[in-house]
């Protein structure tokens, strides 16, 4: 089967790639060329190609340091930040891990014991998406020590109400508690009854937070026999 690396360019017009494009199709099937053959072959190099596309193309060449820490000349903190994952080519197989933390060159892996001396490690490809959320960063999707390549995601959805002319802060329990308080709310009014409500019931401030709950806070009580709902969401990640 062929592999990204088979594929030549073919800009200058002329086909190099196998089969040919004045091969023709075996039949009956021999698996060497056959229709069934060319079509597995180019899911083959489609899927290889998909998979591709998460890391960067370059091997870089690098050398141990310990079981734990490769060193790279040519890449530092600036260029993959920690939590960047990481492809480590040894002398006959690859080993996958996570840039825990960066020390000038030399790289920390996450899990240890990846780089021993019967590895052999000889080059590293990182990943083509690259962490924003500190590293530290973590709930039940993102591990320890991992951050996420991925946008701010919603952990979880509620709605609270105030109502009355004395109330202008609550207490806003959370329906499954948090790994910490690392997390923002986005909160906004969305329903009245028997209004109109004071305009600064629409005005939210978002208070302390813990890890089971977090305290809202409006600007005026919405009034007396009215009811102002607000719905919340729980973002984690940067």
């Amino acid at each position: 089967m062929s592999t990204i690396s088979d594929w030549d360019a073919v800009g200058t017009g002329i086909n190099l790639n196998d089969p040919l494009d004045g091969d023709s199709i075996a039949y009956p099937a021999d698996g060497v060329s056959d229709l069934g053959f060319v079509l597995r072959d180019i899911k083959t190099v489609a899927r290889q190609e998909s998979l591709n596309k998460g890391w960067h193309p370059d091997t870089l060449t690098a050398n141990r340091v310990s079981n734990s820490v490769f060193s790279c000349a040519d890449a530092d903190a600036a260029d993959y930040p920690a939590g960047t994952a990481v492809k480590m080519i040894g002398g006959s197989s690859n080993a996958y891990g996570w840039v825990k933390s960066i020390s000038g060159h030399d790289f920390t892996i996450k899990p240890s014991g990846l780089v021993t001396a019967g590895f052999g490690i000889t080059g590293v490809i990182f990943s083509a998406i690259l962490p924003s959320s500190d590293p530290d960063n973590f709930d039940e999707s993102y591990p320890k020590d991992i951050g996420s390549a991925l946008p701010a995601r919603m952990s979880q959805w509620g709605r609270v109400q105030i109502s009355g002319n004395a109330t202008v802060s609550v207490g806003v329990p959370l329906a499954k508690t948090e790994p910490d308080t690392d997390y923002r709310v986005l909160i906004q009014p969305v329903e009245v009854d028997t209004g109109p409500a004071a305009n600064g019931a629409y005005r939210c401030v978002v208070g302390s937070k813990t890890t089971t709950s977090f305290v809202l806070t409006i600007d005026t009580a919405p009034g007396a026999g009215t009811t102002v709902y607000y719905e919340y969401a729980i973002f984690r990640g940067e």
